[in-house]
Formats: structure tokens, sequence, C-alpha cells
């Protein structure tokens, strides 16, 4: 038996260039990259369908249907794929013309805009 302790989830919206919504197939097909990726990262993953709200920059309001990759890890995998992670979501966010893409660590938020690229020092692993 072994523990999988570390919880990492990457939010994939269904919108692009801020509000305006994408095509079923379209989401699908990012989930399916994303779900791939985390699977290959952490040898599975798990996803579940919720609704997002965020305020945009300019200040408005945009509700969008999301999808959650959900995988976990052990510590050695949390840690050496942690920066994969966050790039991941910053070429996806200018793939998709996000402001950002929000992804999770151990159930602490992070927003990644497109120029963040492995910037973050001493991650959350609690």
């Amino acid at each position: 038996m072994f523990t999988l302790d570390k919880k990492v989830e990457f939010y994939v919206p269904s919108t692009e260039d801020i509000n305006s919504g994408i095509d079923a197939d379209r989401h699908a097909g990012r989930v399916h990259k994303i779900a791939r990726q985390f699977a290959d990262l952490f040898g599975g993953s798990t996803q579940q369908k919720a609704i997002g709200h965020y305020v945009t920059d300019a200040g408005i309001l945009v509700s969008e249907d999301i999808t959650i990759v959900t995988s976990y890890a052990d510590r050695a995998s949390y840690d050496r794929h942690y920066n994969d992670v966050i790039n991941l979501a910053a070429s996806f966010c200018r793939q998709w013309s996000q402001e950002s893409i929000a992804i999770a660590f151990c159930d602490r938020l992070v927003l990644v805009d497109s120029n963040d690229a492995g910037i973050e020092e001493g991650h959350p692993a609690s």
C-alpha cells in the first residue's frame, strides 16, 4: 500500500478571449490534453464539471462551464512536476487566449498568466 497525499488540479476553461464561449468539442479536446498530461506526469487523473465565476481585469463578471482535472501524487512526483504544471498552464493560457488559468496545489489556488513559467520558488507542499 502507498499513499498519494499531494493534490494537483487544473481548471480547464470553456472560453477564449476572456468571455467568448467555445463549442463542447473544443472544450472536450482541452480537457483531454490536460487529462493526458496529468496522467503522464502523475500516473492518472480524474475530471469533474463545474461552473466557474471570476471578474476580469476590465471588471466584467464571467461565468463559464469548466472542467477540473485532478491528480494525486507522492511527494517526489509532486516536487518533480510542480514547475511542469505551471509551465503547462502558462502555455495553455497563451494558446487559449486567457487572462489567467487557475491551478491548485494541495488546495491552494494559483492563478497563472501567460508570462509565468516555472517562476514559483518554494512551492506549497502541505
